[in-house]
C-alpha cells in the first residue's frame, strides 16, 4: 500500500514541468518558465558578489534568467546552453551562445572572474571534466556559484525505499548529499565560502508549483512556508546553494 501511495505522489512533480508552460500561457513569463524564477526567494543569492568590473559566465543558462540578472551589475555575462531559449532584447554586454557542457569549454584559461553553474551539475555524465573546465578558466581566486539538488531528504529516501530512484528530475544522472558535494569541490580545488538550504522538499512540491503557474501571489505564500520548514528542517532541504573559490 506504501508503495503505491509513494508512486501516485511521484506522479505530482509533473506539476512542476506543467508550471513552466503556465507561466507562459498565462502571460507571466515570455517563454515557458518555471515560477520560482520570476520572484526572489534567496536564489539570487549571488547578486551581493558581482562587481562592476567582472566577467561572468553562466553555464547552463536555460533562458538567461540569471544571466540578465547579473547583467545589470557586472561588466560583461556569457551564457551558454545547448539548447537556447528566446531570451528577447539583450542588453549590449550580453551574448549568448550554444554550447554542450559535456565537452570541453572554448574559453582560454582565466578568462572569467565569477562562474554560475545552477541546476546543472545533476544533468552532466562528465562532471569532473566541467569543473576542471570551469577551474581553469576562472582568473586567479575566482568564485563558482553553484545549486546541486540534495539526495538525503526523507522523502527521496521513501522513494527509494520502494524502488524509485528518488530523483526530482528523470534526468539527473546524480544528486548530492552536502558532504559529497563539498568533497567534490575541493577534490577540483575549490574553497567553499558560504554554503546555504532552499526549502523543505514535499511530495507536493509539484502542486505549490503547478499553483504558481497560475498565481504567482498563492505561489510567494507557499513558497514562504516550505523555505521556513527548510531552514526548520535543514537535513530536507531540496537543494544547496554554495559559493566556492578557486584555489
Amino acid at each position: 500500500m506504501i508503495k503505491i501511495i509513494v508512486h501516485l505522489l511521484k506522479k505530482m512533480e509533473w506539476g512542476s514541468a506543467l508550471a513552466c508552460r503556465l507561466t507562459q500561457l498565462t502571460g507571466k513569463a515570455p517563454v515557458p518558465t518555471h515560477p520560482k524564477h520570476l520572484i526572489d526567494f534567496g536564489q539570487l543569492f549571488y547578486l551581493s558578489y558581482l562587481k562592476s568590473t567582472d566577467l561572468v559566465l553562466d553555464l547552463g543558462c536555460h533562458s538567461g534568467e540569471h544571466t540578465l540578472k547579473a547583467a545589470a551589475k557586472v561588466k560583461q555575462v556569457a551564457g551558454i546552453d545547448i539548447n537556447l531559449l528566446p531570451h528577447g532584447h539583450c542588453p549590449d554586454n550580453v551574448k549568448f551562445q550554444t554550447g554542450d557542457l559535456e565537452k570541453k569549454l572554448s574559453f582560454p584559461g582565466k578568462s572569467f572572474h565569477k562562474v554560475f553553474l545552477f541546476a546543472v551539475l545533476e544533468h552532466i555524465h562528465h562532471r569532473h571534466q566541467l569543473l576542471q573546465e570551469i577551474h581553469r578558466i576562472l582568473k586567479p581566486q575566482g568564485q563558482l556559484f553553484i545549486s546541486v539538488p540534495n539526495k538525503n531528504t526523507s522523502w527521496k529516501k521513501l522513494q527509494r525505499s520502494v524502488g524509485l530512484t528518488g530523483f526530482s528530475d528523470p534526468d539527473h544522472k546524480l544528486e548530492f548529499s552536502r558532504n559529497q558535494i563539498t568533497h567534490l569541490l575541493k577534490r577540483h580545488r575549490f574553497s567553499i565560502i558560504n554554503l546555504q538550504t532552499t526549502a523543505l522538499d514535499t511530495p507536493v512540491s509539484g502542486l505549490i508549483d503547478f499553483i504558481g503557474g497560475l498565481s504567482l501571489t498563492a505561489y510567494k505564500y507557499l513558497m514562504l512556508w516550505k523555505i521556513n520548514q527548510g531552514k526548520l528542517h535543514p537535513k530536507n532541504t531540496v537543494g544547496f546553494l554554495i559559493v566556492a573559490q578557486k584555489l
